[in-house]
């Protein structure tokens, strides 16, 4: 009888072990599935974050385009005006500067950076367009000899180049 109890008691043993691997077995098979679900998770919350950065980038650089075209348009209309007010009388003159004044605060507001220009600057084709070419004995081949308009940039950007007559 002692010997059936220890092939019985081996037995279950034996049963209990292999229990216990299966135990094992599905414990680390629901903790890989727990892993690749969590992951899926993570992945699924930083794609969305993107998606959401890259809709609020989008929606700011269609703003900032909006506004560089609408400045980019009035900044000859400063121009005009600023000739137009040399050739008036001191009433009009008066009248169509503080027009022009009020169009550059608009300007400043929105970021638009007004570049001087100086006689004698080296030409710039990245700032600078030339309309013309004079001969110059005061100044070398290059330099800028007279100024039409100055540089005007958008948060850094050229978005109108100064027209200027260069040195030949």
């Amino acid at each position: 009888m002692e010997e059936k109890n220890i092939n019985t008691l081996e037995e279950e043993i034996k049963s209990v072990e292999n229990e216990d691997l299966e135990n094992k077995e599905e414990v680390k098979s629901c903790d890989t599935l727990l892993a690749e679900q969590k992951d899926t998770f993570l992945r699924m919350i930083a794609e969305k974050q993107n998606e959401i950065k890259r809709v609020e980038k989008d929606a700011e650089n269609k703003s900032l385009n909006t506004i560089r075209k609408i400045m980019k348009d009035l900044i000859p209309i400063s121009s005009d005006l600023k000739k137009a007010a040399q050739s008036l009388n001191e009433k009009d003159k008066k009248g169509v500067e503080l027009i022009q004044k009020n169009i550059n605060h608009l300007l400043q507001r929105n970021a638009i950076e007004e570049v001087k220009v100086k006689i004698g600057d080296e030409f710039n084709p990245h700032e600078h367009q030339a309309i013309a070419a004079k001969e110059s004995e005061e100044h070398e081949s290059g330099a800028v000899i007279e100024i039409i308009q100055n540089t005007y940039k958008f948060k850094g950007e050229v978005i109108v180049p100064a027209l200027v007559i260069t040195a030949e």
